[in-house]
């Protein structure tokens, strides 16, 4: 009986431990992603692990979103491409492993403490504290020997310690010296032959000053000579090659981490020894990081999974993006054409080859970053992603259906400028929706209003070639693109193709019509619908009574819609 009472109050105590901790750490909770609760500790590591990156990854996931929306959905992806990829098994991954710990202990260690570990540091600090004390005079209250109740004050000589943030260059300067003095030839190269008297510390500050110009080389050699046993050789090839330190292999390697644009910049003597010595440098201090414990810390081994995570998420999605090209992005030539004419040439003509190669190229680029959002935004709806804290979080958690209500709701209370940026989140973050794509041509409308010509012209071809898919839709937009050369632009060649391309491919479409009809009367002034109402009239052609709605009204983009 005694034992079960005891049991149920260590399983309380437990519970009530457990609720106390969760209450500690809730505001160190960033994110929910499935049953996984990050920490801050996790976006930090992974703000980090992004700075560093050695390889180009997938440049349309990893460029167009914050830091945290990137992270959150990492994870969220990483449950699904953990069993599609063979990245983690890879030579690139292996020689990764080295890269983070190394470059944080390059950072950490070598640049900021010339070597030194912070626990030695520490321990040096506490087991030598009073050389780094001041005796200080403090007064105090003593009792006068006349009498019991009076006082006189005096003073005692007092130590107080300085801090080890205020002397940890000192300690580390003292460390550094006992462990890499400098050596005989910078000795001989420090010391004028005329000198009576040696100056030893302004020899140890140059010599210090030397490591931190270039502590990377430094410790290079001196790790390189402590593995080796002997010095770093000047001749690259006796230690790249088969079998040596550097193979051809890793050589080949880091190669092909650099962007294609800059590799042949790498392709002669020097440029091979400045990447087979950065080869060396992560070995070594990858090395050295394991050896001193410095790669077990809890940051580094955070930095290294979220780095495996995103290889292996960037992986995936390349070769979801490229299935997806093959089977489904199609770039209709038909309508890059009309973009093409847009930014120069004769309308009517056949554009520039490069143009339209170019301009084909961005469309299918394009059409990837679609096919990949849906892929994310699946994920994240799989994995339930939700944000704990009210300084995180994005529009992908609102849904595309609550972000249209909101813009529409914005666009019609006047707010443009709030609508104009709602809509455009809504056209990047889910363009694989109908809203999503929809919100281009709302874009559209309110940009012309704006007299952002230029930009409303871009997101309507961006409709022609991404969303619109019936003629009546066609239809629709080649007229706005046709209106906004002809009535604000005053560009009637231009006009005139988008008008011609609705009278020959949807001649059935609501506004073949008024198509024909401004055809018919290109670079006449017309401002109004009532002007269009009397010109048809005078053609005895009949329209319908609210076919171009109220005759007091000015024609404007919203009312050509159709």
């Amino acid at each position: 009986m005694r034992f079960k009472c005891i049991q149920r109050g260590l399983i309380t105590l437990l519970i009530v431990m457990g609720g106390c901790q969760e209450q500690l750490d809730e505001e160190q909770r960033f994110a929910r992603v499935g049953r996984t609760v990050l920490s801050r500790e996790d976006y930090q590591a992974f703000q980090k692990m992004k700075t560093m990156q050695p390889t180009p990854v997938n440049e349309q996931f990893s460029k167009t979103r914050p830091v945290h929306t990137l992270m959150v959905e990492t994870e969220a992806l990483y449950r699904k491409a953990r069993g599609q990829s063979n990245i983690e098994s890879s030579m690139s991954w292996e020689w990764k492993k080295r890269f983070y710990p190394a470059q944080m202990y390059l950072v950490e260690i070598l640049d900021k403490n010339r070597g030194i570990t912070n626990d030695r540091i520490e321990k040096f600090y506490k087991a030598n504290k009073k050389s780094f004390a001041d005796t200080i005079k403090v007064p105090v209250k003593v009792d006068s020997p006349d009498s019991v109740a009076a006082a006189e004050d005096t003073v005692k000589d007092t130590l107080i310690y300085k801090p080890l943030i205020e002397v940890r260059s000192t300690v580390v300067d003292t460390l550094f010296l006992r462990k890499y003095p400098p050596d005989s030839a910078f000795w001989v190269s420090s010391v004028d032959s005329g000198d009576t008297v040696v100056d030893t510390a302004g020899i140890r500050r140059q010599w210090i000053n030397n490591v931190r110009r270039d502590p990377a080389g430094f410790f290079m050699r001196k790790y390189y000579e402590e593995s080796y046993g002997e010095p770093l050789p000047d001749s690259l090839g006796e230690w790249v090659g088969s079998g040596k330190a550097i193979t051809p292999e890793d050589l080949e390697l880091i190669r092909s981490w650099l962007p294609e644009n800059q590799r042949a910049r790498y392709d002669n003597p020097q440029g091979k020894e400045f990447l087979a010595r950065w080869l060396l440098k992560w070995k070594l201090f990858s090395e050295k990081a394991k050896e001193t414990g410095f790669a077990k810390q809890d940051e580094v081994k955070a930095v290294v999974e979220w780095a495996k995570k995103f290889e292996v998420v960037s992986d995936y999605l390349t070769q979801e993006t490229a299935s997806a090209e093959q089977t489904e992005i199609t770039v209709d030539p038909s309508m890059v054409k009309f973009a093409c004419w847009d930014r120069g040439g004769t309308p009517g003509v056949e554009p520039d080859s490069a143009m339209m190669r170019n301009m084909m190229e961005q469309y299918a680029k394009d059409m990837r970053r679609i096919a990949l959002e849906e892929i994310v935004y699946e994920a994240r709806q799989d994995a339930g992603v939700e944000y704990l804290q009210s300084e995180w979080t994005d529009k992908k958690s609102m849904g595309p259906e609550q972000l249209a209500a909101e813009a529409d709701s914005l666009a019609a209370a006047g707010e443009s400028n709030k609508a104009l940026e709602l809509y455009r989140e809504l056209s990047e973050y889910f363009p694989f929706t109908k809203v999503g794509r929809e919100a281009l041509t709302e874009l559209a409308k309110l940009q012309t209003e704006m007299g952002r010509y230029q930009q409303a012209l871009r997101n309507y071809r961006r409709y022609l070639v991404f969303a619109a898919d019936t003629p009546e839709e066609r239809c629709n937009t080649f007229f706005m693109v046709g209106f906004i050369y002809d009535e604000y632009l005053d560009e009637a060649s231009l006009a005139e193709v988008q008008y011609k391309w609705i009278l020959k491919n949807a001649p059935e479409c609501e506004l073949a019509d008024d198509a024909e009809f401004m055809v018919l009367h290109l670079d006449e002034p017309m401002t109004s619908v009532e002007d269009l109402r009397a010109e048809a009239r005078r053609q005895g052609r009949d329209i319908e009574e609210d076919e171009l709605g109220d005759p007091e009204e000015t024609a404007d983009v919203s009312e050509l819609e159709g």
